[in-house]
């Protein structure tokens, strides 16, 4: 026997729920400028410019100079494609 609150279609909702909220908190991030450090890790950094040869992966936090370096291949420096990429490592942390 099972209950309501415990079907698929119970738990899907939840589901919709939960991102629809979680985009209703970003959505005014997504016009944003960037802030703080993103001036020396994405608009100075040469670090991130190019996939190869992996200059991103010299020094200290690889993966995170590797999310810049994909951030900025696929949207250069237009804030809001990192503030997506963001809002979906956010939405699938959840």
């Amino acid at each position: 026997m099972t209950s309501e609150s415990s079907s698929p279609i119970a738990h899907a909702n939840g589901l919709v729920f939960l991102i629809a909220l979680t985009l209703l908190v970003y959505a005014n991030s997504f016009e944003g400028a960037f802030v703080f450090d993103d001036y020396y890790n994405i608009i100075e950094s040469e670090k991130i410019r190019s996939l190869w040869p992996p200059t991103w992966f010299s020094g200290q936090r690889p993966w995170f100079y590797l999310s810049l370096a994909l951030n900025y291949s696929a949207h250069e420096l237009d804030p809001f494609g990192y503030h997506l990429f963001n809002f979906a490592v956010h939405l699938a942390a959840g």
